[in-house]
């Protein structure tokens, strides 16, 4: 099985954009040097380990879950835009973003999207230019996509010596002439699977999403949900957010589930939430 390439060049971990919400989610550094992680061939190399081991955010590889009745969108963009930004001086990595047609408009998620990186880089430059909003009506349109990527991906490894000489130029090769996707995005779950009529549906696509960040080395955003429990999921991190009666600016975020550690209620930090800024850290 093939695998995108990575070049140790390129960050393995992603930022938040917000240290606390960064250091929540983060691995131990001893998490790595105890278990197999994945790479194109099947391991990640030494460069890779020691970068994951020295920054904070959520690496690629893994699987995260957004849940709760609050900024689960605010926070998959700002995830996305932190994406774009810290690969805008390397190899113009891609966001796809797969989102409910019944639950949200594509111009609407793009303006925010270009809000949140104007925080960041005045005006956003071309970096706005780096995500692909694809409307999923259904089960079976998502399915196509994730078959369409898992296709790009596989022919993006198999050609990638030839583009690195610059004696491949295919139209048919997005991802070579744009540069690899390096994170995805499903938003939101519930409003395009219809669990009514195929109750393993979900956990077939969870289980699907997880293989994909683990062989194609990419970070995969589920959002979707209001439950608490994490019983039935598949997610390597599970974040649950919570908007704050006392404040109606400030979100609630608790780690449901970590692969690294033993989650505990201290596990939740405050934050403020605004669309301008996303999720920071208060005061």
């Amino acid at each position: 099985t093939t695998a995108a390439a990575a070049t140790t060049s390129t960050p393995s971990v992603i930022s938040t954009g917000c240290r606390a919400l960064d250091e929540l989610i983060s691995f131990p550094v001893e998490y790595f040097g105890h278990c197999q992680q994945w790479h194109h061939n099947g391991i990640l190399d030494e460069q890779q380990n020691e970068q994951q081991h020295s920054e904070l955010g959520i690496p690629r590889g893994y699987v995260l879950q957004l849940t709760g009745n609050t900024a689960k969108t605010q926070l998959a963009l700002q995830l996305a835009a932190q994406v774009v930004l810290q690969h805008s001086g390397s190899s113009e990595e891609r966001v796809r973003y797969c989102y409910s047609s019944a639950g949200h408009s594509g111009l609407a998620l793009a303006r925010r999207f270009v809000q949140l990186l104007g925080v960041s880089e005045r005006g956003g430059g071309d970096c706005g230019k780096r995500i692909d909003f694809e409307p999923i009506t259904t089960g079976i349109p998502l399915i196509k996509a994730l078959d369409a990527l898992e296709e790009e991906w596989s022919m993006s490894t198999q050609r990638q010596p030839s583009v690195e000489e610059g004696t491949d130029n295919d139209d048919s090769f997005p991802s070579m002439r744009h540069g690899p996707t390096v994170m995805l995005v499903v938003d939101s779950l519930p409003m395009i699977l219809l669990e009514r009529e195929d109750p393993d549906q979900m956990l077939r696509l969870e289980r699907r999403l997880k293989r994909i960040a683990r062989q194609y080395f990419v970070l995969v955003v589920m959002v979707g949900g209001a439950g608490v429990s994490t019983a039935t999921s598949n997610a390597d991190v599970h974040l649950h957010l919570q908007k704050e009666t006392s404040n109606y600016s400030k979100t609630s975020v608790r780690l449901l589930r970590h692969p690294a550690r033993l989650v505990t209620s201290k596990d939740c930090i405050s934050l403020l939430h605004t669309t301008n800024f996303g999720m920071t850290t208060e005061g």
